[in-house]
């Protein structure tokens, strides 16, 4: 059982996502009866093979509860295994969501969160590894939010002068 980000409550599995749409037709109100849906399924192939990604990885290193990022410690484990390619991926989209997140904020009211240097090289690899050894030894901070715990780490990592 999960929730979705409406509170939702879902006991859908990965094969059940993965099979949702598999014997749908396209009958609309054109009736096309069907000429529509090769393009409707190329829609699909996107957000199938990201779900089969996410489903591959529920079953190695991590659990599956941790792509419900209920929590700074769920993003954490995601981020520090760097074996499991699809813990890696949710890792770094949600790493790149909470940057542009920042970015947002920073062009609508001027105050930055963090401040990355321009001249940094520091990566998405190096900066999830080095999330997750913060959190290993700050359990505390893997109590809070996925989002809010990045931020936290963020704000120590690259401190505003």
């Amino acid at each position: 059982m999960w929730r979705d980000d409406r509170g939702r409550e879902s006991d859908l599995t990965c094969p059940d996502i993965l099979t949702k749409h598999a014997g749908r037709t396209n009958h609309g109100p054109d009736g096309d009866n069907g000429a529509n849906q090769k393009e409707d399924d190329v829609k699909l192939i996107p957000m199938t093979a990201a779900v089969a990604l996410l489903c591959a990885g529920a079953a190695q290193a991590v659990e599956e509860s941790d792509y419900l990022l209920e929590s700074a410690q769920d993003l954490a484990d995601l981020c520090g295994a760097p074996g499991d390619m699809s813990a890696i991926h949710m890792c770094h989209g949600f790493l790149v969501g909470v940057g542009q997140m920042h970015q947002g904020i920073v062009e609508a009211v001027g105050a930055s969160i963090y401040c990355v240097p321009d001249d940094t090289d520091v990566t998405r690899d190096s900066f999830s590894a080095e999330f997750a050894q913060w959190i290993a030894a700050n359990p505390e901070k893997g109590e809070l939010v996925a989002r809010r715990g990045l931020l936290e780490f963020a704000t120590v990592r690259f401190p505003c002068q």
